[in-house]
């Protein structure tokens, strides 16, 4: 019952574009996290932070910008990573809520 007391307050604090912004500011947090990870790049090194931040926001933000050549730096999970963080980004970030809130909205 905590869950459910903290999630309407959290609910009730929050609008729907700040929960929208949260969302995003999280994913990008997560992907650039992910992509620094040694496990991700070709070489088996860490990628900076920043540069991995910088390709998280820009994958997210859907503009294609980078500090790193994707096919060089990174293998095919880093690049994995990448396509994902495009696709919530582009399509599923913007998208779902918008058909969640149509189909919650009908009271």
């Amino acid at each position: 019952m905590k869950k459910n007391k903290l999630a309407s307050k959290l609910k009730k604090r929050l609008s729907a574009v700040q929960v929208l912004a949260l969302g995003f500011i999280v994913l990008i947090f997560v992907g650039g996290t992910l992509l620094s990870l040694p496990i991700f790049s070709r070489s088996g090194n860490a990628t900076p932070f920043i540069d991995a931040l910088f390709t998280a926001v820009s994958a997210v933000c859907v503009t294609g910008l980078t500090t790193l050549n994707t096919a060089l730096h990174w293998n095919a999970y880093g690049q994995l990573v990448i396509m994902i963080l495009i696709e919530i980004g582009g399509l599923g970030f913007m998208t779902m809520p918008v058909i969640l809130y149509f189909f919650y909205d009908e009271k």
